[in-house]
């Protein structure tokens, strides 16, 4: 309700208050007021404070004047001026001077858009990474990257060429190759190298005599992205001295280079050598390596080898699983240039056990083979097991770390045991080409242990590319009479390719046309020559056409010749160009027309020559030609059943012609036979590994898939069957289904899996063998191929033997704890296993360590303690209790039993005779002998017993040496003493000088007999009457048993 004015009192200062705020609203109406005035003057609400003192119910009133705001008229005001830009909430907080920087960064908001911008920043940075990433390497130059050859298309043998390179990211490796997939080396011997940071490589190749003569294509290849570019040369030579290729075999240190003798070794030893092959002709040979023993392994398996650059084979023996004996096999080397047999001979030893452990790999070498540009290869494993009877430690070590990749380096065996390590193989940047590496594995420990080594190869295969019909074309223009026939060529794709690629062509120069400028392989085109504009002049012209694919790069070089006069002898096409596939035994034949031009009959000769074997032939090698007459000349591709590599080869025919006038002519016709891929199957994997323990119901976790898929020229389905076999432990070895039918480029599989029953654990080494037939003839068998396969065979989770069955501890040992070690072997789960050892003992004398938790293949040291301490003969035992998950395993419980055997006293004879004195020879010294009859040295010592003054001991003690002796002196003095018989009574006492243990005091009686000279009167008295005592009886010594080597024997006096 609205409040009158009025006066209230004021509160006493010295009153405590505590303020309540109330707000009474007044109807009354308000005035617009300028913005200036809104910040001082209040709405028509009347404001009361009320406060009351702590601890009053009622509050007390504080005074304020209630004031009404008056009625005021209204006021008009100019526009308001625009808003500055630091006043927008975006751009309030944007510093406008140096010096407000660190103030600003203090403010919350400007902390929040800084913050803001920096993401953003971020961000974009991220996006243009990316960006960069995703799109194609930058090159120094405008242009792509470009391969230059000079001199260029005609070369001869011993010619340098000068390649240049243009257009390629800095610094990137490249290799250089012929023909796409044989590396060719530089007049530095390098194959591969790295290009300038400009992007350029100036480099030189000499022709080599074993290139061969006919087309070859130049390239090199990008590392990082894998892209060929490459160009084309004719090789020319003198036909007559060319040399076919022929094929060797070298094996280093044998008579017979036909035979290869592996030498002799036990199971655990493995044998590799090295043979060589090569050509001592012309061109390129390709060759593929088959054993005839499932012991003998080769690496490559095929491969190609040209004149100058021989192939090396490694050939090893696996002896793990053989028994011992001789052994005989052959190797076939099947090539383009014909076959070859290695017999092969070794000889297995039977391993020698003992108490030591055993290194034994399996298999000897690993051979991968890859495309290409594949970043991974499927894995392979190795093997390692203990045939010994003692544990091993094992590490191995990598020659080649770049790309060979273990997955363990190091392990524990235990006595039998045998685990994996899987290699894999790091092929992203590695060029078409063969790599070797080696795997060295040694054992760790002070026992010797037998070093074994695997060898590794990978041979990288040549990629997808462009594959022309031909490299050159040559085209004769006569005095722009006609256009030159336009020629065919063939754009296809080699065999690395799965899919069609697609193409672009360009020609370099405004003569030269294709009359398809871009398709999808297989194409087929023709390439023609425009006439006007050509000079008239006779010259020779080159030209070319690119053929790109992605960024890869095909070169066609093509030639003109402009003459004024024509030729005497034409031929209808300027190369020739064969496809076929391996193991056709028919001949190919095609016709090649050859024409007088001239006006005069001309005899005529041709020849040819090929590299990589003598496929390449003439129906009619000679003829006579009248003038203006045409004949046909059969060129044929003759048995190529030996031609068992997917690749190019060259050939040349050469034609010579001579008129009546004694005018020539020669005509050199390129010819290329291109291999394609046979119908074949592709097995995958090559071997199998499983891993299972004794016990485990039904398959192992992982039942193997075996690929396989038809590819190559296959016309027909393909047949399959698939057997298994196996060395040991009978018919664990299965495949389902173990037949098929496969259409051609088409895939199926076989599963592969074990029966585990009734094996004990051990590796077992079976095959699976799958033969591929052609449906329409199930007698042509079109592959045959064969897979390891290895079961390791480990025992259930076990608890070993431990190292020692008892320990034994006596006084002599130097320490009070002793070591044992236990071990888990088998399928033990993740977990690990716990081992307790519990002591047992009636006095409780020794403890033994805490429990621990051992994984499988792992070991534990349990410490023994035993307080010998005042111990005499003592026993005890240690059980030890294996359990995982509360369960007991196999082979638990175990006993150590513990002994304390204590040391026998110290052993000493002492050696006693009378002694005769008289009495007027003054002080005498007699002694007795001690001897040390113990193994050990002792320390004795003597005193005199009883009231016996006459007699003293000079030394009263001293160290005896083991088998050694000492006297004990007595210093008499018979002065006074009456005539007759005394016993000096000695104890002596002996203390092992290791062992601390004492034997005695032995009381000694020491006879000595007195004799008086002169005769006393009968009133003369000894100054001191010691008692006389009875003659000494002698007596034999007694010897003291003891199960000890130190004895001790005692001298008794009879009373």
């Amino acid at each position: 309700m609205p409040i009158d004015n009025a006066t209230i009192s004021q509160p006493r200062p010295e009153d405590e208050l505590e303020p309540i705020a109330v707000v009474a609203t007044t109807d009354v109406q308000q005035d617009p007021l300028p913005a200036y005035a809104s910040a001082t003057m209040h709405s028509a609400s009347t404001y009361l404070s009320l406060s009351r003192r702590k601890g009053e119910m009622h509050p007390q009133p504080a005074w304020q004047k209630v004031v009404e705001t008056p009625r005021r008229p209204s006021t008009t005001y100019p526009p308001r001026p625009p808003v500055p830009l630091h006043a927008w909430p975006v751009l309030r907080h944007i510093p406008y001077g140096w010096l407000l920087f660190p103030r600003l960064l203090s403010r919350p908001r400007s902390f929040f858009w800084l913050s803001l911008l920096v993401l953003l920043f971020l961000m974009a940075g991220s996006l243009l990474r990316i960006t960069q990433f995703l799109a194609p390497l930058p090159v120094s130059g405008k242009d792509s990257p470009s391969i230059t050859v000079s001199p260029q298309p005609n070369v001869s043998v011993g010619e340098q060429l000068t390649i240049q390179l243009a257009g390629f990211q800095p610094g990137v490796k490249v290799g250089l190759f012929l023909d796409e997939h044989i590396p060719i080396f530089d007049t530095h011997g390098r194959s591969q190298l790295f290009v300038k940071q400009d992007g350029t490589f100036i480099d030189t190749v000499t022709v080599s005599e074993y290139w061969g003569v006919g087309t070859h294509k130049i390239s090199v290849e990008d590392a990082d992205r894998h892209q060929s570019y490459g160009t084309s040369i004719l090789v020319m030579a003198n036909l007559g001295s060319i040399l076919p290729a022929h094929f060797h075999l070298k094996v280093a240190n044998e008579l017979d280079p036909d035979t290869l003798n592996l030498g002799a070794g036990d199971q655990a030893t493995n044998s590799i050598r090295s043979i060589h092959l090569t050509n001592s002709g012309m061109g390129l040979i390709s060759w593929q390596a088959n054993a005839q023993a499932s012991w003998l392994l080769i690496s490559p398996q095929s491969g190609n080898v040209i004149g100058d650059a021989p192939a090396e084979v490694k050939i090893a023996v696996d002896r793990a699983n053989l028994e011992p004996g001789h052994y005989t096999s052959d190797i076939t080397f099947a090539s383009s240039a014909g076959n070859r047999t290695l017999h092969v001979t070794m000889q297995v030893l039977t391993l020698a056990f003992g108490l030591r452990p055993v290194l034994q790999l399996t298999p000897a070498l690993l051979s991968f083979t890859g495309v290409d540009g594949d970043v991974h290869l499927a894995p392979q494993v190795i093997t390692v097991s203990n045939p010994g009877e003692l544990p091993l430690n094992w590490q191995g070590s990598v020659s080649n770390p770049s790309w060979l990749v273990l997955s363990s380096l190091k392990g524990h065996l235990d006595a039998g045991g045998s685990a994996t390590t899987q290699v894999e193989v790091n092929s992203g940047a590695l060029l078409p080409g063969s790599y070797n590496a080696e795997i060295n594995f040694t054992g760790v420990g002070s026992a010797p242990i037998n070093a074994q080594t695997i060898y590794v190869n990978i041979t990288i295969k040549a990629g997808c590319s462009l594959n022309l019909s031909t490299n050159v074309l040559s085209f004769i223009d006569v005095a722009h009479q006609a256009a030159p026939a336009a020629q065919a060529l063939t754009v296809n794709q080699t065999p690395g390719c799965s899919v069609p690629l697609g193409w672009k062509a360009l020609s370099n120069t405004s003569w030269l046309t294709i009359d398809q400028s871009s398709g999808t392989t297989p194409s087929s085109v023709k390439v023609e020559v425009v006439p006007a504009g050509l000079p008239a002049a006779p010259q020779t012209l080159n030209g070319s056409i690119t053929f790109s694919y992605g960024q890869s790069t095909q070169v066609l070089l093509v030639n003109l010749t402009l003459s004024s006069v024509g030729p005497l002898l034409t031929v209808g096409t300027s190369t020739l160009s064969f496809s076929t596939t391996p193991g056709i035994n028919s001949a190919v034949t095609q016709a090649l027309p050859l024409t007088n031009t001239g006006d005069s009959a001309i005899a005529w000769m041709a020849s040819t020559q090929a590299s990589g074997g003598n496929w390449l032939s003439l129906k009619t090698s000679s003829g006579n030609l009248a003038a203006r007459q045409s004949t046909t000349l059969q060129v044929s591709a003759m048995d190529l059943s030996t031609l068992t590599t997917i690749t190019s080869y060259a050939g040349l025919v050469k034609i010579d012609g001579r008129s009546a006038q004694g005018k020539t002519v020669e005509l050199l016709i390129p010819v290329q036979l291109t291999v394609n891929a046979a119908c074949t199957l592709q097995v995958s994997p090559d071997t199998i590994t499983f891993s299972s323990y004794q016990g485990q119901s039904g398959q192992p976790d992982t039942v193997h898939t075996v690929v396989m898929k038809a590819e190559g020229a296959c016309k027909h389905n393909l047949q399959w069957t698939v057997t298994t076999t196996t060395t040991s432990g009978g018919n664990w070895l299965s495949a389902i289904p173990r037949s098929g039918n496969l259409a051609p480029n088409k895939s199926t599989a076989t599963r592969v899996g074990v029966d585990l029953s009734g094996l004990t654990p051990n590796i077992y080494r079976g095959q699976v063998q799958i033969i591929a037939r052609d449906s329409s003839n199930p007698h042509q068998i079109i592959a045959r191929k064969t897979l390891d396969v290895f079961l390791n065979m480990q025992p259930p989770c076990t608890l070993l033997v431990p190292s020692q069955l008892a320990l034994n501890f006596t006084p002599a040992t130097t320490s009070s704890i002793q070591t044992f070690t236990v071990g888990i072997t088998g399928n033990c789960g993740s977990g690990g296993v716990k081992v307790v050892a519990t002591a047992a003992s009636t006095n409780k004398w020794f403890s033994v360590s805490d429990p621990v938790v051992i994984s499988r293949g792992g070991t534990a040291t349990f410490s023994v303690t035993a307080q010998k301490a005042g111990l005499t003969q003592a026993t005890g035992s240690i059980s030890l209790t294996a359990l995982e998950a509360g369960i007991a395993i196999v082979g638990s419980p175990q006993q150590v039993m513990v002994n304390f055997t204590p040391p026998p006293p110290p052993s000493f004879t002492i050696t006693v005779s009378s002694a005769v004195i008289n009495a007027d020879n003054g002080k005498l010294l007699r002694s007795l002998t001690i001897a040390n009859t113990g193994s050990n040295a002792l320390t004795w010592s003597a005193a005199l017993l009883g009231q016996q003054s006459f007699v003293a001991l000079p030394v009263s003690s001293n160290t005896l040496a083991a088998g050694a002796s000492a006297t004990i002196g007595l210093l008499v003095d018979p002065t006074g003493l009456a005539a007759g018989t005394y016993a000096v009574h000695v104890a002596i006492t002996a203390t092992d000088s290791q062992t601390g243990m004492t034997t005695g005091p032995i009381d000694v009686f020491v006879p000595i007999n007195i004799n008086d000279t002169a005769t006393p009167s009968a009133t003369s008295a000894p100054t001191e009457a010691p008692s006389i005592i009875p003659p000494l009886v002698p007596t034999n010594l007694v010897a003291v048993p003891s199960a000890a080597v130190i004895q001790s024997v005692t001298r008794a006096a009879t009373p």
